[in-house]
C-alpha cells in the first residue's frame, strides 16, 4: 500500500525546487463530467463510512485489520481546498491516519495533482495545530495518508499499470507522486462479485454491458440480506429499463 508521509511533506516544503516545479504545474481545463446513475450510486456509496470500510477491507484487509466503521470520521472540507464530489476524506479518529478516496470514470491527470494537493493541506493542518497545542512537546505520531483512486473508465489509466500500486511524474519536471489505483478494467468479473460489497458490487454494473448487466443485476437482487442493497439495485433495474424503452 502506497502511503504519503510527512517526510514526502517535508521534501516538498523544504526544497525550493520542488516547490517552484509544483506550482508551475500546468492545469488542464476542468471537464464536464458526465454520471450515469451507477456513478451517481458510488459517490454517494464511498461517502458512507459503513461502505467505505467494507470496501478498503476488501482490498487491504492486512493492512487495516484492525480499523472499524466507528473509528472513522470524515472531514467535510479543507481551509485552502475544495473537496469535490467524486472525493472523500476519512480519518482515524485514534491515529494521525487519513484516507482520500476518489472516484474517476474518465483519465484525468489534473485529479492526480488535485490528491497531492489535498495531502499536502492535510499535514499543514496537522502541523499548524501541533504547534498551537499546548501538549506538543509530549510523544506523538506523524501522520500518514493512504490516497486511493478507483477508476472505472475505458480507456487505458496512462500510468504505470498496475491494479494497486502506481506512481505518476508531473510534467516530467522530477516531482514524484504515489497513490494506490484500483482499476476496474484490469480486474475480473467473479473476482468483483467474490469481494461482496456494495461499492465493488456497483463496481461490477459499471464494467458490465447490455444483457450481462441485466443479468448481473438479476443475481445480485435474489441476495435479499441487506434492504438498502436491494433498494439500490433495483432503482438502477429500473433506470436501465426506462432508458431502454
Amino acid at each position: 500500500m502506497k502511503i504519503f508521509t510527512y517526510n514526502n511533506y517535508l521534501d516538498y516544503t523544504q526544497n525550493n525546487n520542488q516547490q517552484k516545479k509544483l506550482s508551475k504545474e500546468k492545469r488542464e481545463k476542468e471537464r464536464n463530467i458526465e454520471y450515469d446513475i451507477i456513478d451517481q450510486y458510488i459517490l454517494k456509496s464511498i461517502g458512507e463510512k459503513e461502505y467505505i470500510i467494507e470496501f478498503l477491507y476488501s482490498f487491504y484487509k492486512k493492512e487495516i485489520q484492525d480499523i472499524k466503521t466507528i473509528d472513522l470520521k470524515k472531514i467535510s472540507e479543507l481551509e485552502t481546498k475544495n473537496i469535490k464530489n467524486n472525493t472523500q476524506i476519512y480519518k482515524h479518529m485514534y491515529k494521525e491516519m487519513y484516507f482520500i478516496i476518489q472516484y474517476e470514470n474518465q483519465f484525468y491527470s489534473q485529479k492526480i495533482f488535485e490528491i497531492l494537493q489535498i495531502c499536502m493541506e492535510l499535514i499543514k493542518k496537522w502541523k499548524e495545530e501541533k504547534i498551537k497545542s499546548k501538549n506538543q512537546n509530549k510523544s506523538f505520531r506523524y501522520p500518514i495518508i493512504i490516497p486511493i483512486i478507483i477508476y472505472t473508465g475505458e480507456k487505458e489509466w496512462r500510468s504505470k499499470k498496475q491494479i494497486k500500486l502506481t506512481q505518476t511524474e508531473f510534467e516530467n519536471n522530477g516531482v514524484y507522486f504515489s497513490y494506490n489505483l484500483i482499476n476496474i478494467k484490469n480486474m475480473s468479473m467473479l473476482k468483483l462479485l467474490e469481494k461482496d460489497t456494495l461499492i465493488t458490487d456497483l463496481l461490477l454494473l459499471k464494467k458490465c454491458e447490455g444483457n450481462i448487466k441485466t443479468k448481473m443485476l438479476e443475481i445480485l437482487m435474489e441476495d435479499t440480506r441487506n434492504v438498502n442493497k436491494y433498494y439500490i439495485y433495483k432503482k438502477i433495474k429500473d433506470a436501465e429499463i426506462e432508458i431502454k424503452l
